[in-house]
C-alpha cells in the first residue's frame, strides 16, 4: 500500500468518526503528553520500527487510541486503533483495526491488557463499528488466547505484517 493511500484511507477512517461517543470504563483517551511514554512502553514489548506510525495514528485516531494509567496516574498500557470505512454495495461500514496493544512489563499478569481489550470493544461496539480487526504473530500464544477469549476469530494468516519474517493471524471480531 502506498503512503498517499494510506494517508487518504486515514483521513476517510477519522472523517467516518464524526459524533464519535466515549464509553470508556476503565481507561481514557490519548493525551499529548502520553505519547513518549507509549513509545517507551511499545518498545519493551516489541522490536520497534513502528513508532512513526504510532504518534500518526495518536493525533489521528486519539479517540480509539486507549490508555490505562497505573496507581499514581501514570501511562502503564495502551491500545491504538484505527478506522477504515468498507464498502459493502451501497453501504460503508467502519472496520476499527488494533495497531498495537501492550502493558508495561511491570504491570503484566495483572488483567491490564484485558481491560484495556474489553473497554476498546465495548467502545468501538456502542459506537456502530461493524468489525474489529487485528494481526497476532502466531507464536505469540498469550495474545492470541486472550483474543480468541474475547470472541476474535482466525481468519487467515499473512507473512511480514508483525515484523519481518513473522507470521501472523488475521484475527477479526464481528460486532454486528
Amino acid at each position: 500500500i502506498t503512503r498517499a493511500r494510506r494517508r487518504t484511507q486515514d483521513l476517510i477512517g477519522r472523517i467516518s468518526m464524526i459524533g464519535f461517543q466515549d464509553h470508556k470504563q476503565r481507561t481514557r483517551s490519548f493525551r499529548k503528553g502520553d505519547l513518549e511514554r507509549v513509545l517507551q512502553i511499545y518498545r519493551q514489548n516489541f522490536d520497534g520500527g513502528m513508532e512513526k506510525m504510532i504518534e500518526g495514528y495518536s493525533s489521528l485516531f486519539d479517540d480509539i487510541f486507549y490508555i490505562i494509567e497505573g496507581p499514581s496516574k501514570q501511562v502503564i498500557g495502551y491500545c491504538v486503533c484505527y478506522m477504515r470505512l468498507d464498502l459493502q454495495g451501497l453501504r460503508a461500514h467502519r472496520v476499527a483495526s488494533i495497531y498495537s496493544i501492550a502493558v508495561d512489563p511491570a504491570f503484566q499478569g495483572q488483567g491490564l491488557g484485558n481491560a484495556l481489550l474489553e473497554d476498546c470493544i465495548q467502545d468501538l461496539r456502542k459506537n456502530n463499528v461493524q468489525r474489529i480487526r487485528l494481526y497476532a504473530d502466531v507464536n505469540n500464544k498469550p495474545a492470541v488466547n486472550l483474543y480468541l477469549k474475547h470472541g476474535f476469530k482466525i481468519t487467515g494468516t499473512k507473512e511480514n505484517i508483525c515484523g519481518q519474517g513473522k507470521t501472523c493471524n488475521v484475527m477479526d471480531l464481528n460486532l454486528k
